[in-house]
């Protein structure tokens, strides 16, 4: 069993009365998933009873610093709460990213499902908290995957892109994954298309959706041909279109997802 990455991007304004609050919230309303330091540097000494308590006394921050966030206990979820576009010119028009990954530590937690739902709960409320515009939990194998895959072909002299991340979402998404969160304006962009997806589907307090691909995060195969050749990821690639995901199948990059503009439209 592998760790998970956690994932979240957002175009909203954090400086906003309450918005770092929002996502304290979200934290809180799962006490076993709460994180117990936060902190803006390294070591995290600050330990606290509530993030929204934290978040709400500690906005000023959010232009100068990142949050970090540990637990010290099972599931041992690190991470970061970071707005770089507010400190440095190059990013400004960059999105706000959330992430966290779980421990080694934590496999046998991650084992039980009823674990698995309570983060994945957790998820759907971040996302709409954060007003995000795009996310997904997986697998860290998976990302791994995908990356191996791309510099065996680039070994061989083949085409293959640069492994996914903020850059390639400008025109593309990623691939998919265990729960795959797609805001407003993917909502907005993709109408029908998007509808069936997945084994369950749930809206976010935004106005986006989180699409569960499969009932686990662990559907990794090492011995498969290529990434793309999961049978639950068909579906996906099938109604939004191949060229829509990362891979090396497609050479041209025309923008198949909405532009940083749409997503603003929809952000608070």
């Amino acid at each position: 069993m592998s760790t998970l990455d956690i994932d979240l991007y957002s175009f909203a304004d954090l400086r906003r009365v309450g918005a770092l609050a929002d996502v304290g919230r979200a934290f809180d309303a799962e006490p076993s998933l709460r994180p117990d330091l936060i902190d803006i540097r390294e070591p995290l000494r600050n330990r606290i009873a509530s993030a929204e308590g934290y978040f709400s006394n500690s906005g000023m921050h959010v232009g100068t610093a990142d949050y970090l966030f540990q637990r010290r206990q099972t599931p041992h979820l690190s991470g970061a709460l970071s707005a770089p576009s507010y400190r440095d010119e190059e990013l400004r028009e960059s999105p706000h990213r959330l992430y966290a990954f779980t421990d080694d530590q934590d496999a046998q937690w991650l084992a039980d499902a009823a674990n698995l739902e309570a983060l994945a709960r957790l998820f759907v409320r971040l996302a709409g908290a954060f007003d995000a515009s795009y996310g997904y939990v997986a697998d860290a194998r998976m990302a791994r995957q995908q990356r191996g895959e791309f510099s065996r072909a680039r070994q061989r002299r083949q085409y293959a892109p640069a492994p996914p991340d903020e850059s390639s979402d400008r025109h593309s998404v990623r691939d998919v994954y265990w729960l795959n969160y797609f805001g407003p304006a993917y909502v907005e962009m993709w109408g029908e298309r998007s509808a069936g997806l997945g084994i369950r589907q749930e809206p976010t307090t935004n106005g986006g959706i989180v699409i569960w691909a499969t009932e686990t995060p662990f559907a990794f195969v090492d011995e498969i041909g290529s990434f793309m050749d999961y049978p639950w990821k068909r579906p996906f690639y099938d109604a939004l279109g191949l060229e829509t995901f990362v891979n090396a199948r497609t050479s041209s990059w025309d923008r198949r997802v909405p532009s940083r503009e749409d997503h603003l439209r929809h952000a608070r």
